[in-house]
């Protein structure tokens, strides 16, 4: 097993799986990385901030901070948070 100890290596990690599921990490209108998050509405984004605001499906506020990843649909939409962990 290859141990990954740092954020570099991650990414690099991610990003094969990544492409190896169809998406595009160069591509920004796709995955985004090292987004800034806030913890309120479901789903709700502030496009001039590039805030994004997301909370669980019960309605609990997400913590606020940075995601490493975002996935987004063709109309900008964020589907999915990725966050690397060890």
């Amino acid at each position: 097993m290859i141990n990954y100890t740092n954020e570099t290596d991650a990414r690099i990690l991610i990003d094969d799986q990544l492409r190896a599921a169809g998406w595009n990490p160069a591509d920004k209108s796709q995955v985004q990385t090292e987004v800034k998050t806030a913890g309120a509405f479901h789903g709700v984004a502030e496009p001039e901030s590039q805030r994004i605001i997301f909370s669980t499906q019960d309605g609990d506020a997400l913590p606020t901070g940075r995601a490493d990843y975002v996935l987004r649909d063709q109309r900008g939409r964020p589907l999915a948070i990725i966050e690397a962990k060890r």
